[in-house]
């Protein structure tokens, strides 16, 4: 398989796109859209 070929199957598979993250990314990483969602929500005006 080639490089594209690879690139569509992670693509393709979630379960394997999100191991594929969490291997290569560093836990605080992939905390970030998380924390920055919390901002987002404690800036909102009530």
């Amino acid at each position: 398989m080639d490089t594209i070929g690879i690139i569509r199957e992670v693509e393709s598979d979630p379960g394997l796109k999100a191991a594929l993250r969490a291997a290569l990314l560093e836990d605080e990483i992939l905390e970030l859209p998380s924390l920055v969602g919390k901002l987002v929500e404690a800036r909102r005006p009530a």
